[in-house]
């Protein structure tokens, strides 16, 4: 139950969402939406199900755009421990997290499947200086989905097979 209390202790009582801060942080709000769902009681499915109703309005192009003053997720890609601890130490988002490497590689993925290269800087950045795999695999493939792969034969050198093999298929697509 530890993740049900975690977003208790951050739901408003006049919104029944997940604040940080001004913010209402669409990720979070569905994970606890999840949570109330776990617990098989009736009451709190059917509180998670109204979450949802409510969340669902806010998906466009199968990305979550906003809820409220939702932060745009490119500066995810590259923040450092320092932003991250600052934005979400002791956040829901750090329980279900864990660690930021997923939240940047969600985040990378993200601007991928939102398809727009206008992005690519950003994505690139990821590739040549994250020092997680994980991220820069999710920034090559992005790369290969907003078709901005003019630069990215020069990282078929990355250390990584696993970035290697990213940056391969975003050049064959």
């Amino acid at each position: 139950m530890h993740a049900l209390e975690t977003g208790r202790n951050s739901q408003s009582k006049e919104t029944g969402f997940l604040h940080k801060g001004d913010l209402i942080p669409l990720f979070e709000n569905l994970c606890f939406a999840l949570a109330l769902f776990r617990t098989h009681i009736g009451e709190q499915v059917e509180e998670g199900m109204n979450l949802l109703r409510r969340l669902l309005p806010f998906f466009s192009k199968g990305f979550p755009y906003a809820l409220h003053l939702y932060p745009e997720i490119a500066p995810l890609i590259n923040m450092t421990e320092e932003v991250f601890q600052e934005k979400y130490s002791g956040s829901f988002l750090e329980f279900v997290m864990m660690d930021k490497k997923y939240l940047q590689r969600n985040a990378a993925l993200a601007l991928g499947n939102y398809g727009d290269a206008g992005y690519a800087p950003v994505l690139y950045q990821a590739l040549e200086t994250h020092p997680e795999e994980i991220v820069r695999t999710a920034a090559a493939r992005s790369l290969g989905k907003v078709k901005a792969i003019k630069d990215l034969e020069k990282f078929l050198t990355d250390p990584s097979l696993l970035v290697q093999k990213a940056v391969t298929g975003a050049l064959e697509n």
